[in-house]
């Protein structure tokens, strides 16, 4: 994989955040790694430097994390966001599910290894979602919303299980013989079917009926 442009890492920790960059470097999968300890430093980054895959912790004061998300996806759309947290509440992870994340890492299980892996993944156009954060949807029975059992066709479900690999819309296209669009449009119907807002929240919502 070609290195990405920078890297930055937002959390309002410093020992956790140079932490972190310190497992981006290791990967060797950026020309660099940059810190900011705040939402509005975070910004100010994005504004200087080309920044391919921004890590942003979700519970930050100030600008919160969340905020941070919504400001990146609407300033700097080509930015991929992973949301990162320390927290396996049902109210966070209902949160962070209906975030346009590419990737949600949970920071006190997160290794060099499984950076590495997000990074490969989201920069490849994946989603990446530990697997520890899909045994919690499962246990902790996350509800993105309240609908009942939705039953998908046949394509759906084929969508569907591609989704939840972490495979784009483009790669599930290629895969299915069929336009990036078309695959969308699948997508933005089982969005609606669900009442769900993100492709984390569907892929959680499958998971809690029984779907996959």
């Amino acid at each position: 994989m070609n290195k990405s442009n920078a890297i930055l890492v937002v959390d309002d920790h410093s020992m956790v955040c140079d932490a972190l960059v310190a497992l981006v470097e290791k990967t060797g999968l950026c020309k660099k790694a940059m810190p900011a300890y705040s939402g509005e430093e975070a910004l100010g980054i994005l504004k200087q430097e080309r920044i391919s895959i921004a890590l942003v912790d979700i519970r930050m004061p100030g600008l919160s994390g969340s905020n941070l998300v919504k400001r990146i996806e609407h300033e700097h759309p080509t930015v991929k966001i992973v949301g990162m947290t320390s927290f396996d509440d049902e109210e966070t992870m209902q949160e962070m599910l209906q975030l346009n994340l590419a990737g949600i890492l949970l920071k006190r299980s997160t290794t060099s290894r499984e950076i590495n892996a997000c990074l490969e993944m989201v920069s490849a156009g994946k989603s990446y979602f530990t697997d520890e954060l899909k045994q919690l949807v499962q246990v902790k029975q996350l509800h993105p919303s309240r609908a009942p059992r939705t039953n998908f066709t046949y394509r759906e479900m084929q969508v569907l299980n591609l989704l939840s690999e972490g495979q784009s819309s483009k790669l599930i296209a290629e895969h299915l013989n069929l336009k990036a669009s078309t695959i969308e449009d699948y997508r933005k119907g089982m969005l609606k079917k669900t009442s769900t807002k993100s492709t984390a929240g569907l892929v959680a919502f499958a998971m809690r009926n029984g779907l996959l």
